[in-house]
């Protein structure tokens, strides 16, 4: 089973409503949610696989995609608490998480955005919500520049096929969108450690990345 519906959201938090974030959540979360409680008993019996398209936006944080970001960060642990849980099962689950591809998505975050913005007066941000729509009238026009989302349907088939598929797959059309999102997660990680009186010298971390690399091997 291949979970794969979701909606973008794109606005200051503190300008959103409550039912407008309740509704990434729904789509984003929720609604894989439902999905899988009812198919579970047929995936338990003939030991199948569950996929759930999450996306980097699941693993950094940036400005103003809070309800994508909220939601797909949701959807992470949703799926590493059920991959531990269904395993007993014999039901697999993998996340994919793809960069940037070209996709509708644009066209259809872009007309949201306008509508929110012709019939709302901002509490705070002006300028920004200002800047939201011109961003995404860019961003309708990047999207068609970008590269078809092929790799991903790859590694879906392979997260559905293959003998021992991984846990994830981050999929990029370009190294540097790969780059960038795991140095926001090592920035992340230098903070968590630095936010702790017990916080690991650079030589300790080194230590426990390679005791992870063999973990990970062995596993």
């Amino acid at each position: 089973m291949v979970n794969n519906a979701a909606i973008i959201d794109f606005w200051p938090m503190v300008e959103l409503e409550d039912q407008e974030l309740r509704r990434s959540f729904e789509a984003n979360v929720l609604g894989v949610q439902r999905v899988v409680r009812e198919s579970v008993p047929l995936l338990a019996d003939s030991r199948g696989r569950i996929v759930n398209i999450s996306s980097l936006s699941g693993l950094v944080s940036t400005k103003f995609v809070g309800p994508y970001e909220m939601s797909k960060f949701a959807l992470e642990a949703y799926s590493d608490n059920l991959r531990r849980e269904l395993k007993g099962y014999g039901v697999t689950v993998v996340v994919v998480e793809p960069g940037g591809f070209r996709t509708n998505y644009a066209k259809t975050t872009a007309k949201v955005i306008q509508r929110r913005a012709r019939a709302r007066v901002p509490t705070l941000m002006k300028k920004e919500v200002g800047e939201i729509a011109k961003i995404w009238r860019e961003e309708v026009a990047d999207v068609d520049q970008r590269a078809s989302p092929s790799l991903v349907a790859e590694a879906v088939r392979e997260a559905l096929f293959a003998d021992k598929p991984k846990h994830r797959y981050v999929v990029t059309a370009k190294e540097g969108e790969f780059r960038w999102a795991l140095g926001k997660m090592m920035s992340r990680l230098i903070e968590v450690n630095g936010g702790s009186r017990y916080g690991l010298s650079k030589e300790s971390l080194h230590q426990l990345l390679d005791e992870r690399l063999t973990e990970v091997k062995d596993n």
